[in-house]
């Protein structure tokens, strides 16, 4: 398949959505969450420079602040189980966020945007109360349509293929 240049569908689809539902709220994209500590099996060399794990930071897609409470966001152009598990994660991390550690002492209430979802996924965000939003605007659809012209081959027959002998 052709290389495609990189479409931030998620972050769109996000933006979107909190501006049409959460239009008074703070909202803090791309929070950083939690300490940095990672553990390991044996001492790391030395030489590791102190930022060698700043690409493995967890970040909420958003975080939109109520006055007694903070929404957690992850935004999914398809959702599957593996945004559920982020989230979780992304509670845990909570209290040692370095963004805004005011707000660390606040409740955390885990959502889920996404344009298409696997019921499966659903009931398992509900069984573990994670809101999951159903936004599909128009773009999402054409963006969706698009990609499956472009990965779907239409099936024709082969030249080896006989006919009527």
């Amino acid at each position: 398949m052709a290389n495609r240049p990189y479409q931030q569908r998620e972050k769109r689809l996000l933006a979107e959505f909190i501006a049409l539902n959460r239009p008074a709220n703070r909202v803090i994209f791309n929070f950083r969450l939690g300490p940095q500590a990672f553990r390991t099996a044996g001492p790391l060399p030395s030489n590791i420079p102190k930022n060698f794990f700043d690409n493995t930071r967890m970040y909420a897609d958003a975080a939109v602040v109520f006055p007694a409470y903070v929404e957690l966001w992850e935004a999914k152009a398809v959702l599957d189980g593996r945004a559920i598990g982020q989230l979780l994660e992304y509670q845990l991390a909570w209290p040692g966020s370095p963004d805004d550690p005011g707000l660390a002492h606040m409740e955390t209430r885990l959502r889920i945007v996404t344009a298409v979802a696997r019921p499966t996924a659903m009931r398992l965000a509900a069984s573990l109360n994670i809101e999951v939003h159903l936004f599909t605007p128009a773009w999402i659809v054409a963006e969706f349509e698009q990609w499956y012209l472009n990965v779907t081959r239409p099936i024709a027959p082969s030249s080896a293929t006989v006919s009527g002998t």
